[in-house]
């Protein structure tokens, strides 16, 4: 689709929203949702808002469902910035994401793809984390199964 000239269309509020229209038109009698990290959040949050027709929930590296009390200073520079940036950044999520014995090619095929996700896409996606409702994820009473990874660097196990 087109580039949305505002960039609330990236709003946890109005992502969330989208995501249950999806949902309302392609649910069935028995539902299975997964979500990883920020979709993770996604998840949990339409599991808690149709706890009877989402019968199992799969979370894997999820972001927590509570806003975002700390992002670097760096998401604030314009977006032609953090472009001229992006092999830096690149550098650091690979650190931060894949535990050092990581298989070269399957680094190397994430960076391929994420280099499709424009930045002035995923700057409003990340600043949207500061605007997560805070949820009570123990209000959640489907069966749940959470997977996360101990040396994480971007979604903490804790």
């Amino acid at each position: 689709s087109d580039k949305p000239k505002d960039c609330q269309f990236y709003s946890f509020s109005e992502m969330s929203q989208n995501f249950q229209a999806v949902f309302d038109r392609y649910k069935t009698k028995a539902n299975i949702l997964i979500g990883h990290s920020y979709g993770g959040a996604f998840a949990a949050f339409l599991a808690l808002n149709n706890r009877t027709d989402i019968q199992n929930l799969i979370l894997l590296a999820p972001t927590p469902l509570k806003p975002k009390t700390f992002l670097p200073k760096l998401i604030n520079l314009p977006v032609f910035v953090l472009e001229f940036m992006r092999p830096l950044l690149d550098k650091n999520f690979v650190k931060l994401a894949y535990h050092a014995n990581t298989d070269p090619n399957l680094v190397a095929l994430e960076r391929e793809l994420t280099h499709k996700n424009p930045l002035y896409a995923i700057k409003p996606m990340i600043l949207g984390t500061l605007n997560i409702p805070a949820c009570d994820v123990r209000q959640i009473k489907q069966p749940t199964l959470v997977l996360t990874a101990e040396q994480d660097g971007i979604v903490p196990a804790k």
